[in-house]
């Protein structure tokens, strides 16, 4: 069992709200999925945005540059944060997720093209058996495009179709829009609305 606190003598106290796996995952080198995920700095949009439509996401750089933020679904009553930073060599995020828990997961695998996180731990989980994202994965599929999936577990086993978590469309692979970063110089022509969202500015 793996506990991850950043105040070794808060330990004990943070069992009873901090839960993990039994196996740890075994974690790749981050630093250049991290450059990847730095370089996402920007607002982006569904491909089959309307025009109006606001971001679905937004990527920004804090702390000196040493994490990236992600906010999902901005400006709504479930928006949504996942902070991305390196722990030495590991990539880990943690999700501020609308179930009111916070999954920390490490990436474990990946390429060029992909990332894939797996479950570290949680705070606000007393089990693992409880209801909570539990995989991560980014796919790039372009400078200016991305697909990421959040994978839901619930029992101790991804969820079944149909398990209520805080968007009612979700399913048990909550998978996001198809979203590019949007330029402010390129309006979509007539019938193609992937081409609103092409490159950033």
């Amino acid at each position: 069992m793996r506990l991850t606190t950043l105040l070794q003598g808060l330990l004990a106290a943070s069992l009873a709200s901090c839960a993990s796996t039994d196996g740890a995952p075994e974690a790749i080198d981050g630093t250049p999925h991290f450059h990847r995920m730095s370089a996402m700095v920007g607002e982006w949009h569904r491909v089959d945005a309307a025009p109006g439509d606001g971001p679905v996401m937004i990527y920004e750089l804090a702390a000196n540059g040493s994490a990236v933020v992600e906010r999902l679904f901005p400006g709504v009553e479930k928006e949504m944060v996942t902070m991305y930073f390196m722990d030495g060599e590991r990539l880990t995020l943690t999700h501020y997720c609308a179930l009111g828990n916070q999954p920390s997961m490490v990436a474990t695998g990946g390429g060029e093209a992909s990332i894939e996180f797996d479950f570290a731990g949680a705070s606000n989980l007393d089990s693992p058996e409880e209801t909570h994202m539990h995989q991560h994965v980014v796919e790039f599929l372009g400078e200016d495009r991305v697909d990421a999936t959040w994978v839901l577990w619930d029992g101790g086993a991804e969820a079944e179709a149909g398990t209520r978590v805080p968007d009612p469309t979700t399913r048990r692979r909550r998978r996001r829009p198809d979203i590019r970063r949007r330029t402010t110089s390129s309006p979509p022509r007539d019938g193609d609305s992937r081409a609103y969202v092409t490159r950033r500015v």
